[in-house]
């Protein structure tokens, strides 16, 4: 059917059975035999190549195949197999045409179920290394210029990736520190569910850090950058709602690199009307002793944080900071 406003409803109809359909059956399968779901997508895969390419502007059709694929994907698990590689290549010719957040979420579950897989791994790597360059061409003027959907699918999938199998992110030239620029550019982004995701793509990025010498180097290399933006970002760059996943970060740092954490903070505390004028120096000293020594306990860094953000924002000694701090306390 050729694209127009009466055929619409009725494609999204057929394709929401067929979603149902991969949502739905689990039969009982002997040993060898093939999910009869992966036999049906064998089959329909010509007419869903058909399909797309005549509605893949559309964005309504191209979220409800990857919901299609992400269900038959949960259902079979590894016997979506036989379907992967035309997977990866119905995604590439999706996205390289049209940029939906949907083609990024299917990835990320095409490689929490297969990046493991080392068979798989040739596929993966080409397949990863080439939607990351067409995702990062959509950032290259900024994150705040990109639709927030694919900022979050492209955070959760870098996340996913070093997750399961950071060897497929590790061996692209140069992509460990996109990873690291894109989280912490995301910190300063209005959007919460972003900065959740940046968040957590940091947070992954530190904890692998010690057992992945590339990823070790990058943030002992960039770390000062990092704690710049957080340390903005509590004087008021980011909204205090989301104090707590900067504080997250924060006490990553304090775990593993709490050497170099003391030298960053002393000398950008250090810069007169940094983070902001309102915190005198002697605060901004207290501040940075008390998050160091009290680096195991994470409340009591969280508590510190918000504390010191009142002070930089210029609530220092209002009824509103003493109200917070008996809240804190």
């Amino acid at each position: 059917q050729q694209p127009n406003i009466s055929t619409h409803q009725p494609v999204l109809k057929e394709l929401y059975i067929l979603s149902s359909l991969c949502h739905h059956i689990y039969p009982k399968l002997q040993d060898g035999e093939q999910h009869p779901i992966v036999v049906l997508l064998l089959r329909l895969w010509p007419s869903l190549k058909t399909l797309l390419s005549k509605w893949i502007g559309d964005i309504d059709v191209v979220n409800t195949i990857c919901m299609c694929l992400r269900r038959a994907l949960k259902t079979t698990q590894y016997q979506y197999l036989p379907l992967l590689e035309e997977s990866v290549q119905l995604i590439l010719q999706c996205f390289s045409a049209s940029h939906h957040a949907g083609l990024l979420h299917t990835t990320e579950e095409l490689i929490k179920q297969f990046g493991c897989n080392e068979s798989c791994h040739n596929l993966l790597s080409s397949f990863l290394q080439q939607i990351l360059s067409l995702s990062l061409q959509l950032c290259q003027h900024g994150l705040n210029t990109v639709d927030p959907d694919i900022i979050q699918a492209l955070l959760n999938l870098l996340s996913q990736t070093l997750l399961s199998c950071p060897v497929l992110l590790v061996n692209i030239d140069g992509m460990v520190m996109n990873c690291y620029n894109l989280g912490k550019a995301s910190l300063l982004l209005p959007e919460h569910q972003s900065i959740v995701a940046g968040s957590s793509l940091l947070v992954t990025i530190i904890n692998i850090s010690p057992s992945i010498e590339i990823v070790n180097e990058v943030v002992s290399i960039r770390g000062k950058d990092l704690v710049e933006s957080i340390l903005k970002g509590i004087g008021g760059d980011i909204d205090r709602s989301e104090l707590d996943v900067v504080s997250n970060i924060l006490s990553l740092l304090l775990q593993y690199y709490v050497s170099e954490l003391a030298g960053w903070m002393e000398e950008l505390l250090s810069q007169r009307n940094f983070p902001t004028a309102h915190p005198t120096e002697m605060e901004k000293q207290l501040f940075k002793q008390t998050i160091l020594r009290e680096r195991g306990n994470r409340k009591i860094v969280k508590d510190k944080v918000k504390e010191f953000s009142l002070t930089c924002r210029g609530f220092h000694g209002t009824l509103y900071a003493a109200e917070t701090s008996s809240r804190l306390s």
